[in-house]
């Protein structure tokens, strides 16, 4: 038996305040589960209403504490603070949120339509959501909350959010303006079974904590902005538009990612991370373990290869606009081989081309490499505008031409040869009998 206030609206009117002085014990209540399909609700009191006089929605104007788990149509939270406390709350239509304060504590917020961290704007016929002073509180590792439609938030109050899940199976976006940071243990799932856009006009270093991407669709997400992921991404191969950034902390679970990514941070990798992608390491990286990139690779800053096991494989190009200088471990392209700096290789390092069309290598005049092999056995092969320096080069039958000239091997020669035009040796020895 629950102790609930029982009370009723007239007719053709919306209820702005309904709340009898008096408690009739209902008899029939035999679940935990308060089940309203609208009502309006201020201060620590509940209103019931029977099918003949319900209600439009239900409107929250001063604080309220849930007692019981509670199931309702449509939400509107005006002011003052709703404190789940622990309670499961099930909005089956809309929630809009023009102001207040939603506490989960612990609890769990259910929306079948679509959740508006917004305030309603009319002219006339015209309806339009504007900024409000809206906040959704979620600081314990228990709280949940679950969005059907889509999520809007365009606040005034900043959205910090340190710990629980959010659920998104529509649209999710923040408003510019709107300060969002999730930090600590929050998890965003993104589990929608149609294309999705994640939108959160967000500054550098600022964005989402760990993010689970669980949609399975063929339109998979599609990022309005750069989305920042501070903690760990669970990609689960969902293809993706637009970008993402990360720090030096940030993981990949499975050490796998399909789409564009840009680390702001110089990326120290240890084990095996696979791209499906263009990467941009605007730091640099440090790589002991085996980076795979089936894009473009582009850093900004030096490629550091700390041990005998360090690899690199790029599908696309490679650019680099620093320095570097490799004296182990390998690097392997199948693009172009891009370097806008100096590149010094030495010791057991190995580059390695090895595309399926024409290559083209760019280094500048002061580079040195030690080790080069070739396995390009495309018509064209490598082209390069001037010839670099080269000391064990394996060509394995690939051509190799420096801007109209074809580069060739040493030989021995065994009379007299005359060539026309300029000789380019790019291997080997050129020896003679008659020296």
């Amino acid at each position: 038996m629950k102790n609930l206030l029982l009370g009723k609206k007239l007719r053709g009117k919306r209820l702005t305040a309904v709340l009898l002085a008096f408690v009739i014990i209902l008899s029939n209540i035999l679940s935990d589960e308060l089940t309203v399909r609208a009502a309006t609700v201020s201060g620590n009191d509940v209103a019931i209403f029977d099918e003949e006089n319900m209600p439009d929605s239900l409107t929250v104007t001063e604080d309220l504490t849930l007692e019981q788990d509670m199931v309702i149509y449509d939400l509107t939270v005006d002011s003052g603070t709703l404190n789940l406390d622990g309670h499961s709350l099930t909005v089956q239509g809309n929630l809009i949120q023009p102001g207040g304060s939603i506490l989960l504590n612990g609890g769990s917020l259910l929306v079948g339509g679509d959740y508006r961290i917004q305030s309603e704007s009319r002219v006339g016929e015209e309806r339009a959501f504007v900024k409000g002073y809206g906040s959704l509180q979620m600081d314990k590792p228990q709280d949940y909350v679950l969005v059907e439609g889509d999520f809007w938030a365009d606040t005034c109050e900043s959205l910090l959010w340190s710990y629980g899940t959010f659920e998104i199976k529509g649209d999710f976006q923040i408003a510019e303006g709107t300060y969002f940071k999730a930090n600590y243990g929050h998890t965003l799932v993104v589990s929608g079974s149609n294309g999705q856009r994640i939108a959160l006009n967000c500054a550098d270093n600022v964005g989402l904590y760990h993010l689970q991407i669980e949609n399975e669709s063929e339109e998979g997400l599609f990022f309005a902005a750069p989305v920042y992921v501070a903690g760990t991404i669970t990609d689960n191969g969902c293809p993706k538009e637009g970008v993402i950034t990360f720090d030096r902390d940030t993981k990949l679970a499975d050490g796998k990612y399909t789409g564009d990514i840009v680390c702001l941070w110089e990326l120290t990798l240890t084990e095996e991370w696979s791209i499906q992608g263009n990467l941009t390491l605007k730091y640099g990286a440090s790589i002991a373990g085996e980076l795979k990139v089936y894009g473009d690779l582009m850093t900004e800053e030096r490629l550091r290869l700390s041990g005998e096991n360090a690899s690199v494989y790029v599908e696309g190009c490679f650019y680099s606009t620093s320095w570097n200088s490799w004296s182990m471990g390998s690097v392997e392209v199948e693009g172009d081989f891009v370097c806008e700096d100096s590149l010094w290789t030495s010791g057991t390092n190995v580059i390695i081309l090895s595309g399926q069309s024409e290559q083209r290598v760019s280094l500048v005049r002061e580079s040195s490499v030690y080790q080069l092999k070739l396995y390009n056995d495309s018509d064209e092969g490598i082209w390069s505008k001037t010839p670099f320096k080269v000391k064990i080069l394996e060509k394995n039958g690939t051509r190799l031409r420096y801007g109209m000239d074809e580069g060739v091997d040493g030989w021995t020669l065994e009379g007299d040869e005359h060539l026309a035009g300029d000789l380019i040796q790019v291997a080997g020895e050129l020896q003679s009998d008659r020296f």
